[in-house]
This record gives structure tokens, C-alpha cells and sequence, in this order.
């Protein structure tokens, strides 16, 4: 009743109102399907805990939990304005999120094909919180693929201690 004295009041149509509604439940379901999340982690990738900035000691029990030695990548390597490589994987409470943005050879992955091709990458990963930067870049270019012809280097990884570490070169 109130909807249709709004109706008439404002010279909608009912035909308009439809519209609308489908145009908004419409946005509502692209948004919801266009999701980062992971669902197909595998099981010795439970979700990490220990949500913080703050620099924490990571028992041994939270260490194995982990797939990796760390809960957060974050990889942008920049080769021209329109060349570049992102990757970006979150392990936290609410559960593991995966995304890589490749420009170079125009691949865009979100969610399960994301993980999948960034699990076996991680997992040939060496470095550590202790690494030189240098060495981290080359590491992870080499382990990615990437040329280390790049103009701009920049990874933000937080290690499963609870350790923040950011690494930035430029060229």
C-alpha cells in the first residue's frame, strides 16, 4: 500500500518500479559473484588468526597452520604505465583471498584460479623476514617469471610471526 501511494504520488509507473528493482537486484548479483575468495583452498591452508599490525610472537601450532611462511602478499612490479604485475594473496580469519592482475600477458584471475596458480609460486619462495631486499626481488621475479628489467618493485608481505615487511626498488 505504501509502495503504491508512492507509486501514484510520483507519477511512476509500476513498469518503471520493476525496472528499477531488476536493475538493482541485477548490481547486487554481479558484485556478490565477483568475488576474490578462495573457496577450493585446500585443507592445510585453514585461515590464519592472528589479525594484527602489531609485531606478535606466532606459537609453533600457529606456524604449521600455514601453508607458507607468511599470511599476506602483496606484489606490484611496474614496467611501463601499461605494463605491469600484480598479485595479491590474503590468509586471515575471514578466509583466503587470491588475485593476480597481469597486464603483460593480459591475464586477469581471481579466487580458486588465482590460488592455484600462485600456491606452487609461493611454495618455491626462499626468502624470509631476515632476506636482504635485493635478494627477495630476485627471488620472487625469477620464481614469477618476471623480467628484472622493471622500473618499480614493490612487495608487502606479513610474515605468520606477525612480522610486516615491505620492500620497494626503483629502477
Amino acid at each position: 500500500m505504501i509502495i503504491e501511494d508512492f507509486i501514484e504520488s510520483e507519477d511512476i509507473s509500476m513498469e518503471k518500479f520493476a525496472r528499477f528493482f531488476v536493475v538493482l537486484l541485477s548490481l547486487f548479483l554481479l558484485v556478490g559473484c565477483n568475488s576474490n575468495k578462495v573457496t577450493n583452498a585446500p585443507d592445510n591452508a585453514p585461515s590464519y588468526q592472528k589479525e594484527t599490525d602489531k609485531k606478535e610472537s606466532a606459537t609453533s601450532e600457529d606456524i604449521k597452520d600455514v601453508p607458507f611462511n607468511f599470511t599476506h602478499f602483496s606484489l606490484e612490479v611496474k614496467y611501463s604505465p601499461s605494463e605491469t604485475y600484480e598479485a595479491e594473496y590474503e590468509n586471515d580469519s575471514s578466509g583466503v583471498e587470491a588475485e593476480i592482475e597481469d597486464n603483460i600477458h593480459n591475464e586477469n584471475l581471481k579466487g580458486n584460479k588465482a590460488y592455484e596458480k600462485l600456491e606452487p609460486l609461493f611454495k618455491s619462495l626462499s626468502f624470509d623476514a631476515t632476506t636482504q631486499d635485493s635478494v627477495v626481488a630476485t627471488d620472487v621475479l625469477k620464481t614469477f617469471g618476471l623480467d628484472e628489467n622493471y622500473k618499480e618493485f614493490k612487495l608487502e608481505v606479513r610474515f605468520v610471526d606477525g612480522n610486516k615487511k615491505e620492500y620497494e626498488i626503483k629502477k
